[in-house]
C-alpha cells in the first residue's frame, strides 16, 4: 500500500480509502455500512478485508435526519468488534 503524509502531520495515511457511503442511480441510500444493506457479519469481513489490504483511510459522512452520524456509530462498532479500535 502507497502512503502519503497528511498535511503538516506526521500522520501517514493510505492512498487508497474506504467508504461506506453511496446511492444507486435512483436516490436510494445503499451504503456499505447501512443497516439495510449488509449483514453485521458482512460489515465486519468488508471493512476487516479493508484494513488487512493496508488501508487506513476510512471515510464516513454525517446525514441528516434521523440517520445522522449513523455511518460513523456503525464504523466504531466493526472496528471495535475487530479490536482495532482505538
Amino acid at each position: 500500500m502507497d502512503y502519503h503524509r497528511y498535511g503538516r502531520t506526521e500522520l501517514m495515511v493510505s492512498r487508497v480509502g474506504f467508504g461506506s457511503h453511496h446511492y444507486d442511480r435512483c436516490g436510494n441510500r445503499i451504503g456499505l455500512l447501512t443497516e439495510n444493506s449488509y449483514s453485521e457479519k458482512e460489515r465486519v469481513e468488508h471493512v476487516a478485508a479493508a484494513l488487512d489490504g493496508g488501508i487506513n483511510f476510512l471515510h464516513c459522512a454525517h446525514t441528516i435526519g434521523d440517520e445522522k452520524d449513523a455511518e460513523i456509530v456503525l464504523f466504531g462498532k466493526v472496528l471495535r468488534q475487530l479490536g482495532r479500535r482505538n
